[in-house]
């Protein structure tokens, strides 16, 4: 590509629309979460809730604990392209840490 056809080029994406990489959502599921919280660290979701949130580039952070998922009450998990799931977190009411050491 020549240097007279880059600004072309440059202006035809931008008119045009390219492909954004956008951060999406970070959401916080516990033992303890509600259906209705926010899934803030402070007001974590239900496991199942968490799932229902996520959109594609969204994040799921999961709590220590032990879940169940039923797929006849609960149906399949709704897992988009681009979405983190991380479990192994160490829930506090401001924020979550996670040990490095710890699998997920």
């Amino acid at each position: 590509m020549t240097a007279r056809h880059f600004p072309i080029t440059l202006l035809a994406l931008l008119v045009l629309g390219a492909p954004a990489v956008t951060l999406g959502a970070t959401y916080h599921a516990s033992t303890t979460g509600l259906s209705t919280g926010s899934g803030a660290p402070g007001d974590p979701v239900n496991l199942r809730t968490g799932f229902a949130l996520l959109g594609p580039g969204d994040s799921l952070r999961i709590a220590n604990g032990a879940y169940t998922w039923n797929e006849s009450t609960d149906g399949t998990l709704p897992i988009y392209y681009g979405v983190l799931v991380e479990g192994g977190y160490e829930a506090g009411p401001v924020s979550w840490s996670k040990n490095p050491a710890d699998s997920t």
